[in-house]
């Protein structure tokens, strides 16, 4: 990928929004002081058994797309640890981190429950898994993505096997000098298979088209009212553990 990238214009609702109303301010009046959480926003799904398409929700149910496509404004990090194997009854980890960065809980369990350095937990590196290959400590990538219809975005949680993808895609986007929040991104879906045989699915983020100048602008300023008044708001769930 190069600065080549065709520049077109796009029909995004937000950005028409800039300019004829204030997006912020509508948002800000409508919550009412009250936060946005990961509970608020409708969350697209990556498909159990390998499946290529998305589950999409929709207002009228859900439907089956094979890519999903918008502008990503902004994304993080979360980590939960679980000493004994996820169940799926909604049990809290022994330790969890909201930022990726600090964990809250006691993971060596000495019985006391405090705040941990993730970078050096013994739990977050390589082969501490059960199977000697992996990390104990699993890492999702949450990433919002406001579509063209949209004025909140969709969350998409990556799980551990397509943080590679999304982390290289951010790369090549800094290669070429640009922000995430410059582009559309397609996210499509890759059905391979892991040592043991069990098939699953790996999420391709790839660029659809670089945006206008103007629009650019209109994203960035969305990406910082997000980042500073909702992205804080969103903490790691058990849900987060199923997708």
């Amino acid at each position: 990928m190069n600065n080549e990238l065709a520049t077109t214009q796009s029909n995004y609702a937000v950005v028409a929004a800039i300019g004829s109303e204030n997006i912020q301010s509508i948002l800000e009046a409508n919550l009412g002081g009250e936060k946005i959480d990961q509970f608020a926003l409708d969350r697209v799904k990556v498909p159990g058994a390998g499946g290529i398409a998305w589950e999409v929700p929709t207002l009228t149910g859900v439907d089956m797309a094979k890519t999903v496509q918008g502008v990503i404004v902004g994304w993080k990090t979360v980590r939960s640890l679980y000493l004994s194997p996820f169940t799926g009854g909604g049990e809290p980890p022994v330790c969890a981190s909201d930022n990726g960065t600090i964990g809250i809980g006691d993971p060596l369990e000495k019985g006391i429950a405090g705040q941990h350095d993730c970078y050096n937990c013994p739990h977050n590196q390589w082969q501490s898994a059960a199977d000697g290959k992996g990390k104990k400590c699993s890492e999702r990538r949450l990433v919002f993505m406001l579509r063209e219809n949209d004025r909140l975005p969709i969350m998409i949680s990556f799980p551990p096997t397509s943080i590679k993808p999304l982390s290289h895609y951010f790369l090549r986007l800094t290669q070429a000098g640009l922000y995430y929040w410059d582009v559309v991104t397609t996210l499509s879906l890759e059905k391979t298979k892991s040592q043991g045989g069990i098939d699953y699915s790996v999420i391709k983020p790839n660029v659809e088209k670089q945006l206008t100048p103007e629009e650019s602008a209109a994203f960035k300023g969305y990406h910082e009212f997000f980042e500073s008044r909702i992205m804080s708001s969103i903490a790691f769930d058990s849900s987060l553990m199923e997708d």
